[in-house]
């Protein structure tokens, strides 16, 4: 099999495009396979679901809509396994959504299986690393960034919770300084409709830690309150799934 990689940009979001090809039959002429990827956002967060946009199209220009299987493919950088969104045909393009719950470097591709075919293609592979933040909200001077650890959370089980808070600049990105010394409490309401205050103690300047153990599968509301230097109390919500025990 014979991969070409090449980069092209999107107005609404970042594309990613590949060639693919190899031979169908020995005495057919050789199919090669594009892929276009278009992501609906260029800011990749845990907790905020995206969806994703695969165009195929062979040699000649024309649409592939009877693919057996397309499937994205992302994996934490440096891990080994990855984990794969099916994607469905709508009218001429393939589509689907993720969410991410652990920020990092991920590393992506496009798998592809042809009708009548088992093979499985690498249509696309993302040459660099796509990077994937913290949940975040800017509130006043400050951004609040979050993030729960194991990424993704389940019933019955204790999760860590952290929160990062920060000078936030002009265009509401992190501007650098961490604010310590915070004076800070976690309102964590869980699916089961049972509510628990948390006290988090500073893990290291700017960032605070506690821990909450989720009662059940649903939505978990997890409400974040402040004092700033001024003494003027911020708050920041937000909303985690909590899946089923494995």
């Amino acid at each position: 099999m014979f991969l070409r990689h090449f980069m092209s940009l999107a107005l609404l979001g970042p594309m990613i495009a590949a060639c693919s090809s190899n031979p169908v039959f020995p005495e057919h002429e050789e199919l090669e396979l594009v892929a276009e990827v278009t992501f609906s956002t260029d800011d990749l967060a845990t907790l905020s679901e995206f969806t994703m946009t695969i165009h195929v199209e062979d040699q000649h220009g024309e649409h592939v809509t009877n693919m057996a299987e397309v499937r994205a493919e992302f994996r934490l950088h440096e891990t080994e396994d990855w984990r794969g969104v099916e994607m469905q045909l709508q009218g001429q393009e393939y589509v689907g959504a993720e969410t991410f719950y652990t920020s990092g470097e991920y590393d992506f591709r496009v798998i592809g299986i042809e009708a009548g075919h088992m093979e499985e293609l690498v249509l696309y592979e993302v040459p660099d690393h796509m990077e994937v933040g913290r949940a975040h909200q800017e509130l006043g001077g400050f951004r609040v960034e979050f993030e729960t650890f194991p990424g993704r959370l389940h019933e019955g089980t204790e999760a860590t919770v952290r929160f990062w808070v920060m000078e936030a600049g002009e265009d509401g990105h992190a501007h650098g300084h961490m604010m310590a010394g915070l004076v800070a409490e976690i309102h964590i309401t869980d699916p089961s409709g049972v509510a628990e205050e948390h006290h988090p103690h500073e893990e290291e300047p700017g960032m605070y830690e506690a821990h909450h153990t989720m009662l059940e599968a649903g939505d978990a509301h997890f409400e974040i309150h402040f004092d700033g230097p001024d003494g003027a109390e911020h708050h920041a919500e937000f909303h985690v799934p909590v899946a089923h025990a494995h």
